[in-house]
């Protein structure tokens, strides 16, 4: 269980870079792509977590790894393990 709590943390802090600081935002999109992005879960959604989970599957994940420790974010890289529990 603290693996699935710790994945999902990181997948939402990787959501709220994306959304609240321009600088990194620019170079997510410059690095995955302009129609890339992450959406921000809604507590009244049901199916918001599954779509922003969804979002991050999707991306390729050494370009996001690149993105992430370019910007001193090593920590929200996700491992092989938590990659395929999502």
């Amino acid at each position: 269980m603290g693996v699935i709590r710790s994945t999902l943390g990181k997948c939402s802090k990787l959501a709220n870079l994306v959304h609240q600081i321009a600088l990194f935002r620019s170079a997510f999109e410059a690095e995955l792509g302009a129609g890339k992005a992450v959406s921000a879960t809604n507590d009244t959604r049901w199916n918001s977590t599954y779509r922003q989970l969804q979002a991050i599957v999707d991306l390729d994940q050494d370009k996001l790894s690149n993105v992430l420790q370019q910007y001193k974010h090593d920590n929200l890289v996700l491992t092989t393990k938590e990659y395929q529990q999502l």
